[in-house]
């Protein structure tokens, strides 16, 4: 108990003997933790985005003029879809449905030249999550084909491929930019250490001559490390909590649809903190105190 003791007070002792680096230190770790915080609710929010968006692909299977208007035929083709297993659900259009859609997103006078309803009857179909692809949807578009009573098919296959694009670019932009921020943080928290280890420099040589292990005089290194990552994740963690709060008392800013991920994801921020720190300041004394 009183080696931990003392590990913490020169640990703590040590945040003052370096005062601009580790003050430099402790905000670099608060800056990266929380950007990396802000990454991660945007990849949150781009994926639950994207997920729905892929979900209300346009799928749609146009109906002949004798399936429409037959009852039998078009029950046994909507039971033959709901059969297939890239199929999680399917809706039917009749042609005055699809008129009024028409009239809503266009305008009714584009019909005016148009006698009657020159829309078809058709079934919107969403695809399954386990087959939201695009090779997966180009195989049952060419099963739908074959179906009786079904006059064409129409698939969004260039956004599907699009949406799969980004989501694979966007996922690697988001490891880069968080790697990235991880070797600063590294290198500062490092750095810090190693300033810390040149000014205390004669304590360090006078321990090794009185027979001091490497262990016992490593170890105030390590805790300081670790109370700079663990002092920059409470302060990341207070940010993100006040960004948070303020997304969600504002009204305006209620209506973004952005994703947190889970109620515990601040406290992973001083748990990063403290990782990184104890991490960095392993890396410098290895190196200074071998």
């Amino acid at each position: 108990m009183g080696r931990l003791g003392y590990f913490i007070g020169e640990g703590s002792r040590g945040l003052f003997q370096a005062k601009l680096m580790t003050f430099i230190s402790i905000v670099t770790v608060a800056i990266v933790l929380f950007v990396s915080g802000l990454v991660c609710v945007a990849s949150f929010s781009v994926w639950a985005y994207l997920k729905h968006a892929v979900e209300r692909a346009d799928f749609e299977v146009y109906l002949t003029d004798s399936a429409s208007s037959n009852e039998v035929t078009r029950s046994n083709l909507l039971d033959s879809l709901r059969s297939f297993p890239q199929v999680l659900s399917v809706t039917y259009v009749d042609r005055d449905s699809a008129l009024g859609r028409f009239s809503n997103l266009y305008g009714p006078e584009m019909l005016d030249a148009v006698d009657g309803n020159p829309l078809p009857a058709s079934f919107e179909i969403a695809l399954s999550r386990k087959y939201q692809s695009s090779a997966s949807a180009a195989a049952l578009k060419d099963r739908l084909r074959n179906q009786k009573g079904v006059e064409g098919v129409r698939f969004a296959r260039e956004w599907i491929e699009f949406l799969e694009r980004v989501q694979h670019w966007f996922f690697y932009a988001a490891i880069a930019l968080v790697a990235g921020m991880i070797v600063v943080l590294h290198m500062t928290v490092s750095n810090t250490i190693k300033l810390t280890i040149y000014a205390r420099k004669e304590l360090v040589r006078t321990m090794h001559l009185v027979g001091a292990t490497r262990f016992y005089i490593a170890m105030p290194f390590i805790v300081e490390g670790m109370l700079q990552g663990c002092i920059g994740g409470a302060i990341a963690m207070v940010l993100f909590f006040i960004l948070k709060v303020v997304f969600m008392a504002e009204p305006s800013l209620r209506q973004v649809p952005l994703e947190w991920g889970p109620d515990l994801m601040p406290l992973g921020f001083l748990l990063t903190g403290v990782l990184f720190g104890w991490f960095g300041s392993v890396f410098a004394v290895r190196k200074f105190l071998a």
